[in-house]
């Protein structure tokens, strides 16, 4: 994915930034649009041998071993650092670990005393979704806001880049897109290439957006759309099949597909797109054009492949 950030090159201060999740999704897109901005980066991890933190040390990113779990390990990483991105999940250990790590990090923060901590939330978090891990991000929310730090909290919808997952594309590779909405229903979508690009505005620009609570999405397509434009992008004919949130599997995300069936994003999308230019903001269709979907079907076919060897070999 091209950078996704058009800000002019002006002086501006270097900052120190620790990224925490630096391995993930959203961490790892934030270090290296950092990195290109001319900041220095020190990248949290459970496993600096990973190969995830392998490639982004070869970058240039300053790679340290450290724990949520671990108060001294949060304690020395965010030392010295100018700012502070946070991002937990709940998807190793659920959503009570999810609020304990927060917890943990804006208590190290409040006494390291970053100059900024950016966390990363979820749009709608403040509202009556029913779902759990939409909760355990409010809670670390109003924690935060509860602290003398200065913070932003930056609230991202769903990811476009969800459909490169592990668990969507074998599902694309029999062409189809499965999903628990209605093919009318519109989605708000965000690139995590562009949450990179927002949250590094949002590190520079600092004193700028101290307290402040922002939405973020670029995109609002209906399924059946979706299914076009991914037809469009992979060269495939990929169908929209409907399921229902009970046949998910877990009642975590079923309550949240009813919530989006039912209630779903409210991100003014072209207020945002107004106010932030800087960020070049994709559509559903830019993103899925620039995506190497042969190689990632490809993949995911290989993953499918070694999944059946091992079923096998019992």
């Amino acid at each position: 994915m091209p950078l996704s950030y058009r800000m002019p090159a002006e002086p501006r201060p270097r900052l120190d930034v620790l990224v925490t999740g630096a391995t993930g999704n959203q961490g790892g897109a934030l270090a290296r649009v950092l990195l290109e901005r001319g900041h220095n980066v020190r990248g949290l991890t459970r496993d600096p041998g990973q190969d995830a933190a392998k490639r982004l040390s070869g970058l240039g990113v300053q790679m340290v071993k450290g724990d949520y779990e671990d108060g001294r390990s949060l304690e020395s990483a965010m030392t010295d650092m100018d700012a502070v991105f946070l991002v937990c999940t709940p998807h190793e250990m659920g959503p009570d670990a999810e609020m304990r790590h927060g917890r943990q990090a804006i208590e190290v923060a409040k006494d390291v005393r970053p100059d900024h901590l950016v966390y990363s939330s979820v749009a709608g978090a403040d509202r009556a979704t029913g779902v759990p891990w939409f909760r355990s991000k409010a809670k670390i929310e109003r924690m935060l806001r509860n602290t003398n730090l200065r913070w932003s909290v930056v609230r991202p919808t769903f990811f476009m880049d969800n459909f490169t997952s592990f668990w969507w594309l074998p599902v694309l590779r029999q062409d189809r897109l499965e999903m628990a909405l209605p093919p009318d229903r519109p989605l708000q979508q965000v690139a995590v290439a562009d949450i990179a690009a927002f949250t590094t505005l949002v590190l520079e620009r600092g004193p700028h957006f101290y307290g402040e609570t922002i939405e973020i999405a670029g995109d609002e397509e209906p399924g059946a759309q979706t299914a076009r434009i991914l037809s469009d992008a992979t060269g495939r004919t990929i169908e929209y099949a409907q399921t229902e949130p009970e046949a998910l599997g877990s009642k975590a995300e079923a309550a949240m597909y009813r919530w989006l069936r039912e209630e779903g994003f409210r991100v003014n999308i072209p207020s945002l797109i107004n106010d932030f230019p800087e960020v070049d903001w994709h559509s559903i269709e830019q993103w899925a054009g620039g995506q190497d979907w042969q190689h990632l079907l490809a993949y995911a076919a290989e993953g499918e492949r070694r999944a059946e060897s091992r079923r096998w070999e019992g």
